[in-house]
């Protein structure tokens, strides 16, 4: 403090450099202090408290007054004559958190002060607590300029604290002005409470506040304030809560990686906002009003992001008090889908004069959504053209789902089905959007179509041959016997462009016996037959199923001829659990399909054969009925599926050839090596599933799904057959293929004759 009476005193030159954490408690406990104050002659003035959120022209006392108490804004002017002194520089570099709890304890202040020699009134408040006017009414006395670098958070946490307070003020004959005000911060900077602000800029000249990263905040939502000092905020960090930079010459530069989080006014008194970042009225999720005192300038790097409800009308507002210029875009933050009203547009900005040089919203458009916006000369709308889930290019199946989504989204949806729709109508990523449609497919799963048809191909084949008897000649011809059979296999259904496809696993038992009736030639048999498989499908889907299936069969050979009749049953049950990983992560829907499919196969078959080789030619032809029982999804609320009864009946035809050697060995055992081909070809290509979303409104049409049967297939079964007196052995190895579907299969098969 420079001088006392009547007579000056200059303050000399302050630097305060700290690295570490400092942690304070208790009032007016600042972290960090830093001052030069010239004069000192007395006392300064008292301070009377006034609800204003933003700092005071010393001299002219051009006030904003939004109501909250703000105990710091108004300045009080010290009394008395005498010369004056100059307050000197002061520099504050620190690095490290600094913590302050306190009522009015600044996590750093630094004051630089001239004038003084007078002797000042009273107020409510005192000093250090309050911010006065230092310096004589009858001399001049100047303040230095104020440096400060911090690197890290600072966080105030009482009433009327900030977190960092920066003064320079000059004495009264030379109109308050101070040094020049230079702040730069990278850390979290937060006032306090009742008063308290991020940064306050307190006289000063020419005052420039560099926010190179990080955040400016305030318990009281007081971001930044000034005073009289023509106040430069440039940003690259992240401004929450009330602007208001005083009665100087100001501008607030957001940059491209700046976002500033406005709350009711930004005041620049006429000053320019010029957004390269993100503007966002009272943050994302919160709808409010901001005025922006001054002119506001957006560059084609610059969005306006905003809040909007339409069905209530509402939305976040930008209120410029001079001219707006704006290219960029209006960033729409997502609400719900089911919110929007399309052609219902909402005022976001309005200004005395505004120019559009090219603001859009199209980087708002989603895969579903298109909005859109329209300007005139004082006001900028937004809005919605469109919202349609059917996107052009899905396959048929996806086509159907998402027509029924369309029609839930315009029924109105309801609470349990709007996270589904919001995570489809946000999507802007094609394949996640064709991804998460395709795991809403009932038709995905193997076990509703595919694959008990399959396996119905499989058990019915292995009704139709029994031969024996003694020597070469028989063992090509029907006999009486018992007979068992055991295999496993593979399929797959490969995935194309619009469909799923998966992979399964499955193990079979067969047995029966076949019998000679009281007429010679004719033959009779039966069958049953246990199956259990497992599959993963991409959708993904996972599953085991297990099937029983039991057949008849009746043959009459008539010597090279042999002609057959088959029909057989199969019931199959699967435990099927669909995971889904959106809305949120690793639900499943879990359900308990059951299929019933009966058969029946004519087949007719003719023996060519030699001492040592053989061929047999066949045709078939059989017909189907394939059933669903209806079941409903549970696990997954909001994404549950309810499948509907569905039957299907359909037909099919085959030619096969099989070609065979047959060798004797010296011990009487008959050798059979052969192979079989054959092409089957199916009236039908798909298996109709209909189904609708459980959290569906009730108005909602169902949806039908079509699952890819193949229409043809091939086979080329290889085998090995040996015949002992009283039975025989099999291996067998068959593959099938056809329409991106393929299945492997391996068989040991024994028969007894009796």
């Amino acid at each position: 403090l420079g001088g006392s009476g009547a007579s000056g005193g200059n303050g000399g030159d302050v630097e305060v450099s700290v690295k570490g954490a400092i942690a304070t408690s208790g009032k007016a406990a600042y972290g960090v202090l830093a001052q030069s104050v010239g004069g000192g002659g007395g006392l300064g003035g008292g301070v009377v408290p006034a609800t204003l959120v933003f700092g005071v022209d010393p001299l002219g006392l051009v006030k904003i007054d939004t109501g909250i108490p703000y105990s710091v804004a108004s300045l009080g002017m010290g009394g008395g004559g005498g010369a004056g002194g100059d307050g000197g520089a002061v520099k504050v570099s620190t690095t490290g958190a600094i913590t302050t709890t306190g009522e009015e304890a600044h996590g750093i202040y630094a004051q630089s002060t001239g004038g003084g020699g007078g002797i000042g009134g009273t107020g409510a408040n005192s000093f250090p607590a309050a911010i006065a006017l230092s310096g004589s009414n009858g001399d001049q006395g100047t303040a230095g300029a104020i440096t400060i670098v911090h690197a890290g958070d600072i966080k105030a946490f009482g009433d009327g604290a900030h977190g960092i307070l920066a003064q320079s003020v000059g004495g009264a004959g030379s109109n308050g002005r101070g040094g020049d005000i230079n702040i730069a911060v990278g850390g979290a900077i937060q006032g306090g409470g009742d008063g308290g602000a991020g940064i306050f800029l307190a006289g000063g000249a020419s005052n420039h506040l560099t926010i190179k990263g990080g955040s400016v905040s305030s318990r009281s939502f007081l971001a930044i304030l000034g005073s009289d000092g023509d106040d430069a905020v440039d940003n690259a960090g992240r401004i929450t809560g009330e602007i208001g930079l005083g009665g100087g010459a100001n501008s607030l530069t957001n940059r491209a990686a700046g976002l500033v989080e406005s709350y009711r006014v930004v005041a620049l008194n006429g000053g320019t906002f010029a957004n390269a970042g993100v503007l966002s009225p009272y943050g994302a999720g919160n709808l409010g009003v901001t005025r922006i005192l001054g002119d506001l300038t957006q560059s084609a790097t610059g969005g306006l992001r905003i809040d909007a409800r339409y069905h209530a009308g509402t939305a976040d507002r930008i209120e410029v008090a001079g001219a707006a210029s704006l290219a960029g875009q209006v960033i729409l933050e997502p609400y719900h889908v089911l919110d929007l009203i399309p052609g219902k547009y909402l005022t976001v900005l309005s200004a005395a004069a505004l120019a559009n040089n090219g603001i859009a919203s199209d980087a708002n458009d989603t895969l579903v959504i298109d909005y859109g916006l329209t300007a005139t000369a004082t006001q900028l709308k937004v809005g919605t053209n469109r919202v349609d889930f059917v996107l052009a290019g899905l396959s048929p199946n996806q086509v159907a789902i998402t027509r029924h989504l369309q029609a839930s989204w315009g029924l109105g949806g309801t609470p349990a089905q709007e996270p589904l729709l919001d995570e489809l109508a946000f999507q802007k990523d094609r394949p996640a959007y064709v991804a998460r449609v395709n795991t809403l497919d009932p038709g995905a799963s193997p076990p509703q179509g595919v694959t008990p048809l399959m396996s119905s191909l499989t058990f019915v084949g292995g009704l139709m041959s029994c031969p024996g008897g003694e020597g070469a000649i028989d063992v090509l011809h029907e006999g009486a016997c018992y007979w068992a059979k055991a295999g496993g296999g593979s399929s797959s259904m490969e995935a194309s462009a619009t469909e799923p496809g998966y992979q399964q696993q499955a193990l079979r038992l067969q047995a029966g016996g076949q019998f000679e009736l009281s007429q010679p030639g004719w033959f009779g048999g039966l069958s049953l037959g246990l199956e259990d498989s497992r599959f993963d499908s991409g959708a993904p889907a996972h599953s085991r199923a297990r099937r029983v299936q039991a057949g008849a069969v009746i043959k009459r050979e008539m010597g090279p001829l042999l002609l057959a009749a088959a029909g057989s049953y199969q019931y199959s049950r699967a435990d099927l659990s669909r995971t889904l990983n959106f809305p949120i992560d690793q639900v499943s829907a879990n359900s308990h399909p059951q299929t019933n499919l009966a058969s029946l196969r004519l087949r007719a078959a003719y023996l060519a054969q030699g001492r040592t080789f053989y061929l047999r030619p066949s045709i078939e032809g059989e017909a189907y009925h394939l059933g669903l029982k209806g079941y409903r999804e549970s696990g997954a609320p909001g994404l549950n599926l309810i499948v509907r009864d569905s039957d299907q009946s359909f037909t099919s035809g085959a030619a096969n050839l099989e070609i065979g050697a047959i060798r004797v060995t010296a011990k009487g055992v008959v050798l059979r090596p052969y192979a079989n081909v054959g092409v089957t070809r199916f009236s039908e290509i798909s298996w109709d599933v209909t189904a609708r979303m459980e959290s569906a409104p009730a108005a909602a049409p169902d949806f039908t799904v079509k699952t890819q049967l193949p229409k043809q297939l091939t086979r080329a079964a290889i085998g090995l057959e040996a015949d002992f007196e009283r039975g025989a052995i099999r291996l067998e190895y068959e593959p099938r293929q056809g329409d991106r579907y393929r299945d492997d299969t391996a068989a040991i098969k024994l028969r007894m004759q009796f």
